[in-house]
């Protein structure tokens, strides 16, 4: 038969399990060694990537990269062949109907009488869903700093 437990060791054992669980997620998935969750990465969406903005998505590629825009897809070509898994899109605003809901982020780097839109667009859907919103410069500076750590 079963050995009757005490309240008192079901508390203790149940706290050390808590304990265990809290712990134990980051030495076996070896973020003490350098790897890092997919739960822990950023989705980002990039609109203006065949110039400015190839470099600012250089410095977020330790992040998970899920769109990209340009309007011209020869010059930005080279872009979508270093990011294959994410889509690709020439219309901002298909691209956000599709991904701004699984986005954490969006870096915008087009032409100064079109970046304001793009990105007030992105932060209006963002303050409609209560979700934080980050400008590029923001993003990189961040990101750029973690990499540095």
């Amino acid at each position: 038969m079963a050995k009757e437990m005490s309240r008192r060791s079901f508390l203790k054992t149940g706290a050390a399990a808590a304990l265990g669980l809290a712990v134990v997620p980051s030495t076996v998935l070896g973020k003490k060694f350098g790897y890092t969750a997919p739960s822990d990465k950023l989705n980002i969406l990039g609109v203006g990537v065949g110039g400015r903005g190839a470099a600012d998505l250089q410095a977020m590629e330790s992040q998970n990269i899920i769109g990209l825009c340009d309007v011209d897809w020869k010059y930005a070509d080279h872009v979508f062949k270093r990011y294959p898994a994410a889509k690709k899109y020439n219309d901002y605003r298909r691209m956000y109907d599709e991904l701004l809901k699984e986005a954490d982020a969006v870096m915008v780097a087009t032409a100064d009488h079109t970046h304001a839109i793009i990105a007030a667009e992105a932060m209006t859907a963002a303050a409609r869903s209560h979700e934080a919103e980050w400008c590029a410069a923001l993003v990189q500076r961040t990101l750029s700093g973690e990499a540095a750590q």
